[in-house]
């Protein structure tokens, strides 16, 4: 059984009796696969910030003094002209810029290009968070969200950690 890996110009040969042997590759292979290479980090572009529209849905799922988790569908805007997956979520959740505690998703999402999407999250909440926030809520019409954190997401089967920052207003019914 003979195994070819490539590395730094040369083809190394592998096989199960002899071990390791260095071989120098020609230059129009090598050529051939910077450019393979090339080209498949060109075909994935930039990838742009997911836009946070609203919370379409929300509800508490246990509320206690040590520990309170809050389940919510989120709505999300991909701006990319391609289609991404993600497959796992995780960040700090602010309202009026009161911290709330983390979020987390690790729910798998096929996101096609310049389309919404719905995110469904748990939020597990800090001691005393929902107390001290629903205090600062009352009376406000609409309330300042923010996610910060990171989404793992990828094409192709290649998966990146990607870093987020997104707040928009939302309306506040309670």
């Amino acid at each position: 059984m003979v195994a070819w890996t490539f590395f730094q110009g040369f083809a190394c040969k592998s096989q199960s009796t002899k071990g390791f042997t260095l071989q120098p590759m020609n230059k129009i292979t090598a050529a051939i696969y910077l450019c393979l290479v090339m080209g498949f980090l060109s075909a994935c572009g930039e990838v742009k910030d997911f836009e946070f529209k609203k919370i379409e849905s929300w509800k508490i799922n246990g509320l206690g003094l040590g520990s309170s988790s809050i389940s919510a569908s989120l709505l999300f805007y991909n701006p990319n002209s391609f289609t991404v997956t993600l497959k796992h979520m995780e960040g700090q959740v602010a309202v009026e810029g009161n911290d709330l505690g983390n979020c987390v998703s690790d729910t798998f999402v096929r996101i096609k290009a310049g389309q919404e999407f719905l995110l469904p999250v748990t939020i597990e909440l800090k001691p005393g968070a929902l107390l001290m926030g629903g205090l600062a809520f009352l009376g406000k019409d609409s309330l300042l969200v923010k996610f910060k954190g990171y989404m793992r997401v990828g094409r192709s089967g290649i998966f990146v950690n990607y870093k987020f920052d997104s707040e928009n207003k939302v309306a506040a019914k309670f």
